[in-house]
């Protein structure tokens, strides 16, 4: 294991859950996929509603995780496009982003994602780490395994939030 081989060390790869479950010679596979980008304060990284083909890992920085909210503003039917700040992603938690695109070619990304500060990321191609994933099935099994479970728990917390706010519109109109 030759630590400046890569972009990104194995040590490294091996924080982050999208790879639990990969010995260091599939680790190494994956490294050699990785592009390593760096984005300066306030650089837009991901942009909703934009095609995505990659696949990013968060390694130094923090990253601010935005939805529009669309609202109609009059009768005339304008949009009042508002960003809602969703969670902001430090690099000490690991976190994936993008890993929906793996599913759809050129599936529109979700939500935008802003530098806060210099961030430095980790790009994975999605094409080359699905050809990856299906020339090597123990790869392809671990990878799909962890972002189900990480899609899982996304959903999880989603319901009870949408519950929270059903309950508030139904208190506010009992009391309106």
């Amino acid at each position: 294991m030759s630590k400046g081989k890569y972009p990104v060390d194995l040590d490294t790869l091996k924080k982050f859950s999208l790879f639990n479950g990969l010995s260091d010679q599939e680790l190494e596979m994956i490294a050699a996929l990785v592009t390593i980008r760096k984005c300066k304060k306030g650089e837009i990284i991901i942009e909703e509603g934009q095609p995505g083909d990659e696949t990013y890992i968060l390694l130094e920085g923090e990253v601010e995780v935005t939805q529009k909210l669309t609202l109609f503003a009059s009768e005339t039917r304008d949009l009042d496009k508002r960003d809602k700040m969703l969670i902001r992603l430090k690099a000490d938690f690991h976190p994936f982003v993008g890993e929906m695109s793996l599913f759809q070619e050129n599936m529109k990304r979700s939500a935008t994602m802003a530098a806060i500060g210099e961030v430095k990321l980790g790009a994975i191609n999605n094409r080359e780490l699905l050809k990856l994933a299906v020339e090597n099935k123990n790869i392809g099994f671990n990878l799909f395994y962890n972002i189900g479970l990480v899609l899982a728990a996304r959903l999880k917390k989603a319901n009870q939030d949408i519950m929270k706010l059903t309950t508030a519109f139904s208190l506010a109109l009992e009391n309106g």
